[in-house]
């Protein structure tokens, strides 16, 4: 094997689960999402360009998905459908301060739904992948400045939903 390795040789499985969770919240959809996940791997194992050290490959799969999203979506920044709903993945159990501990996935996932694409977009990010906020504005092509206010605005929507759910 060369010394630089490509994307091409890069091991696409373990990133799967990741890609499809990301790529619903993109989507809303999940038959959308995972046909987005198979253009993302089908994209990255076209390239034949060195990948760079700095670069994880995860971080480089979101941003090669985000940009296929977004080139491919006329209607990316308007809200998920319904079936965003239905995600009872990982997402569901993101821990927002601002959500009640009593909160079930159902009312965290609606509430999500209920967030900007951009919001959304930064709060799973950080929340359910833990990226990193520079991985974060490279993967959506923002400085980082941005991203760090989307997702304070991202965590102040859900903690304004929190307080007016019913029963609170």
């Amino acid at each position: 094997m060369a010394a630089t390795e490509t994307l091409i040789e890069g091991n696409f499985l373990g990133e799967v689960p990741q890609l499809r969770r990301y790529a619903r919240v993109l989507t809303g959809n999940l038959e959308q999402a995972d046909r987005l996940v198979l253009e993302t791997l089908e994209c990255a194992r076209r390239k034949q360009r060195p990948r760079e050290q700095p670069t994880r490959l995860l971080t480089l799969l979101f941003t090669i998905m985000h940009g296929l999203h977004r080139d491919q979506s006329s209607h990316l920044w308007q809200k998920p459908t319904q079936s965003l709903l239905n995600v009872r993945e990982r997402s569901a159990t993101i821990t927002v301060s601002a959500v009640p501990a009593d909160a079930g996935p159902g009312s965290i996932v609606a509430h999500l739904s209920q967030l900007s694409v951009e919001q959304r977009e930064v709060l799973m990010l950080v929340a359910v992948e833990k990226l990193a906020y520079a991985e974060i504005a490279t993967i959506l092509e923002v400085p980082v400045g941005t991203v760090l206010a989307r997702l304070n605005r991202a965590r102040e929507a859900m903690r304004l939903m929190a307080n007016e759910s019913p029963g609170q």
